[in-house]
């Protein structure tokens, strides 16, 4: 059996990754009926701070209709909160509300407890050189323009 190409076995790595956090999402990795777009959504705005609908959107890589609809959701449940930005009431802007921030807090730590998990399973003498390939790589990502393929 020959080798894969590297490109290759880096595209089918984030294959297995991307199908392995689906799984988790699917086992309920996020609590408290929150789904993991949702603790995306809440772990962002806990970094980032109260966002523009629009530019939310533009963070979490979907469509402002998509954002809006995990907005909604989130506000029903009383994690966040919407507000027509002044001057401009056609521009919402949404924050964490205090039991979002609480929420956002339980997400995290249990991020950094999955983590944890995943560390361990990692030899000692790697794991610092894995985190910064990774970090790296998710930076390389954010930076490749959205459409490569868009004439």
């Amino acid at each position: 059996m020959t080798q894969p190409e590297p490109h290759e076995a880096l595209a089918r790595a984030f294959l297995r990754l991307v199908r392995g956090f689906r799984l988790l999402e699917r086992g309920a990795k996020c609590c408290e009926g929150v789904t993991l777009p949702q603790c995306t959504l809440l772990e962002t705005l806990a970094e980032e701070g109260p966002q523009r609908l629009s530019g939310l959107a533009k963070i979490l890589g979907v469509k402002v209709s998509t954002a809006t609809r995990l907005v909604d959701t989130l506000v029903r449940q009383g994690f966040v909160r919407k507000k027509a930005e002044r001057g401009d009431a056609r521009v919402v802007r949404v924050a964490l509300t205090a039991e979002g921030e609480r929420m956002a807090s339980k997400l995290s730590a249990a991020g950094a407890a999955f983590s944890a998990l995943i560390l361990d399973r990692i030899p000692a003498g790697e794991r610092e050189r894995t985190v910064e390939t990774i970090a790296r790589v998710a930076q390389i990502v954010g930076s490749i323009p959205d459409c490569l393929s868009c004439g």
